[in-house]
């Protein structure tokens, strides 16, 4: 065994295996021969069996569900290991066609277009690449599983004050769906007192506060913009949330509600319904 000063100890083997067991299960997949290098130099520096020991713990009882994982991708790893290399780079990627709606991108944007990757971003059991558009004032998430067909390219950029635009634009969205338009509101949503307890510990929105009702209740304040994943996160809650203002998130959730149960009612198939796509023309810089 390797005899050099610089050890790991019980903690950090215990992290490594948290991360390992914790994180995404495409990733999981897709860098198995990282994992067995990664181990292969803990046997060489540890004691065999003591590793084991810590391995057949990891595998027992560090756990992980997958819920809201992705399943599997053919060519994950090449995709992630691209939008890695181009946003390390600086360097364009040229998306040719992206598959379904993921994240409510506008109609307005048509393919293929020249793009500026600028994060990788795990949001909800998927990866995205998230970046803007070249020539356009408009910022993009796009699950890497939607890349059909992309190029990368040696057209390099600069990302400076690329990057502080983008993260001014995901703090003014609920999660990281597009707004159905380009505004901002004040937003009140009441919570019972059980569902409060539970949702004012968790972090959903970098503007969130929560104030308790004389009745035990909950209401909860935001400042963003209204789109997809904040009206499908209000039905999560059923019956223990009530939008209490702006008075366009109400009237989105009853009409979304009233839209459910006509399924229920008529024996029309299912269509694709995205109320909230945000058809707005792209800004020129």
């Amino acid at each position: 065994y390797d005899e050099s000063s610089a050890k790991l100890n019980e903690f950090d083997i215990q992290s490594y295996l948290l991360f390992k067991n914790l994180m995404p299960l495409p990733l999981v997949k897709s860098r198995k021969e990282t994992f067995v290098r990664i181990e292969n130099l803990f046997y060489k520096s540890y004691s065999k069996s003591n590793f084991e020991d810590f391995s057949v713990f990891a595998e027992r009882q560090i756990s992980n569900s997958y819920f809201y994982d992705l399943l599997s991708l053919d060519g994950y790893q090449k995709i992630l290991n691209d939008a890695i290399w181009s946003i390390q780079n600086k360097r364009e990627m040229r998306l040719v066609e992206v598959g379904y709606d993921y994240t409510c991108i506008p109609q307005t944007v048509a393919y293929p277009i020249d793009f500026l990757p600028l994060q990788i971003l795990y949001h909800r059991g998927v990866i995205h690449l998230s970046g803007i558009v070249k020539g356009k004032n408009k910022i993009l998430a796009i699950a890497l599983n939607q890349l059909k067909k992309y190029s990368l390219t040696n057209n390099m950029f600069d990302n400076r004050d690329l990057l502080a635009a983008l993260r001014r634009e995901m703090d003014n969205r609920f999660g990281i769906t597009d707004n159905m338009n380009n505004e901002i509101y004040d937003i009140e949503i009441e919570f019972s007192e059980l569902t409060g307890e539970f949702v004012k510990h968790h972090f959903w929105h970098h503007s969130q506060n929560f104030s308790k009702l004389s009745n035990g209740n909950y209401v909860m304040t935001l400042r963003c913009g209204i789109n997809r994943e904040l009206v499908g996160w209000i039905f999560q809650w059923m019956s223990n949330a009530r939008v209490i203002k702006p008075q366009i998130l109400q009237s989105l959730v009853k009409e979304k509600h009233l839209e459910i149960l006509d399924n229920y009612e008529s024996d029309m198939p299912l269509s694709s319904n995205n109320s909230f796509m945000n058809t707005e023309a792209l800004d020129k810089n």
